[in-house]
């Protein structure tokens, strides 16, 4: 097919899931929307922004993503009110989405009012991610009792492996907690040969960000690497400026010392930020040797409600904290 341009974007959305978006770039320039994609999984947004202007969908999606979504109303006021709602729900203010569209399920979930959602029962995928945030999921059936989602909030984090492990946007997500429970387990070497992200996959992963960027590096830190947090916050700071909402950067900077908890608070994808917050607490108190506060940190992250902690239930971070604490209080 590489001689029948009819194809060549078909082409190149198979190159950008196989891993290889620098081939789109080189050898198909005037797919634009598709080279756009591939900047994004380079980690190189700017230039989406900075060359891609006459593809507006692009770079909304470059500013969405990138924790910029206040931008798209000042640089494409046409295109804003398509992302209006999820822009408010990510900034942190799902109710300014309720009061233009009263039962939107993300901003219900978001508020803690998933059991509305399940009563509504708009679509299996929108009850089946309620009734994750509710602690249901044993109640999920059809189609929906074998998505990612599904196996990772039921612990079957094998099957969740064998059936997902080699998913585009989240093989990662089961190789993280799978890691993390040989890491406890003792198994040190197979832990890390999990945490093992494969070729272009680091960018365009779902439920990652906590565990890739914060999470495994203090392991490395707990398993002997000194200084590895301190290393990989140093990465982040200089080349991850926009990656997930900027999320990881702000992460980065709290526990660098670099921003106080009101600007960590104040990022602009807030929605999540006070709850990662309490797991930044916990990492960097546990570092400086103040066992009870890290424990504190540790338990307010898992005690808080699973809606204020992410759209998406996520086990690896709950699991990690759990563990933590369990840890510290014993000693």
């Amino acid at each position: 097919y590489m001689d029948d341009r009819n194809a060549d974007s078909s082409a190149a959305d198979a190159l950008i899931v196989l891993g290889r978006p620098q081939d789109v770039l080189d050898r198909f320039p005037r797919q634009r929307l598709r080279c756009a994609r591939a900047l994004r999984h380079l980690g190189r947004e700017d230039e989406v922004l900075a060359d891609y202007a006459d593809e507006p969908m692009s770079c909304i999606e470059v500013l969405f993503f990138s924790g910029r979504s206040r931008d798209i109303a000042l640089r494409f006021p046409g295109y804003a009110s398509s992302m209006e709602m999820a822009a408010h729900i990510e900034q942190g203010h799902p109710e300014r989405s309720l009061a233009f569209f009263p039962t939107l399920p993300m901003a219900l979930m978001a508020v803690g009012r998933s059991e509305e959602v399940v009563r509504a029962n708009r679509s299996a995928d929108l009850t089946a991610r309620a009734l994750i945030l509710l602690d249901r999921a044993d109640e999920i059936q059809g189609a929906e009792a074998t998505t990612v989602h599904t196996l990772m909030a039921l612990g079957k984090s094998d099957e969740a492996f064998a059936r997902h492990g080699g998913d585009f946007r989240y093989g990662m997500w089961p190789r993280h907690l799978l890691g993390l429970e040989a890491f406890i387990a003792g198994r040190i070497e197979e832990a890390f040969a999990r945490f093992e992200v494969p070729a272009v996959w680091e960018l365009h992963q779902h439920q990652f960000h906590l565990a890739h960027y914060l999470i495994v590096p203090f392991l490395r830190e707990l398993g002997g690497d000194a200084g590895a947090l301190d290393r990989r916050c140093a990465w982040l700071l200089k080349n991850r400026r926009w990656a997930y909402d900027q999320k990881p950067w702000y992460n980065a900077s709290s526990l660098a010392g670099t921003i106080d908890e009101m600007a960590y608070l104040a990022q602009p994808h807030a929605i999540t930020a006070p709850a990662d917050l309490l797991l930044c607490q916990g990492i960097r108190c546990e570092r400086s040797g103040d066992r009870s506060a890290a424990v504190e940190s540790y338990r307010s992250f898992v005690e808080m409600p699973r809606y204020r902690r992410g759209a998406w239930y996520d086990p690896v971070s709950e699991r990690f904290a759990v563990w933590r604490a369990e840890v510290l209080a014993h000693h």
